[in-house]
């Protein structure tokens, strides 16, 4: 494996171990509700999550971070498939659907961009090895 595969790989590690962890502090959210909202519940299980009053912000579903207006992107809709599609086979350990809407910040958002780029990457290569045996 070259040096920029094995550090896209290991961003890729890292990035669904943070996922992992939080899922592990948000699971007891999860248990008492069918939908939860991140921004209502998650102040609820001591996560130190503060939201501005009057503002729109929103919490990234992957690192908790509260996002300001305007910097998160809902992940919904047609444009957003392929990246949750990613979330679905590399980090299955998350349950999306448990969130009213699933909202990344720009950072998370860069990570599942690379992610689902690398992915795509090796399964290219993989096809070319297949057909040159």
């Amino acid at each position: 494996m070259c040096i920029e595969c094995a550090r896209k790989l290991q961003n890729a590690y890292d990035f669904k171990s943070t996922c992992v962890n939080i899922e592990k502090k948000i699971l007891p959210l999860f248990i008492s509700k069918e939908n939860i909202k991140l921004n209502e519940d998650s102040s609820k299980q001591n996560m130190k999550v503060e939201l501005r009053d009057g503002y729109e912000d929103k919490i990234c579903r992957f690192c908790m971070k509260v996002t300001e207006s305007g910097h998160y992107t809902i992940l919904q809709g047609k444009e957003h498939i392929s990246i949750l599609d990613v979330v679905q086979k590399c980090i299955p350990e998350l349950q999306l659907s448990d969130t009213e809407e699933t909202v990344t910040c720009e950072v998370c958002l860069i990570s599942l961009q690379s992610i689902l780029s690398f992915l795509t990457d090796c399964l290219n290569v993989g096809e070319k090895n297949k057909k040159y045996g």
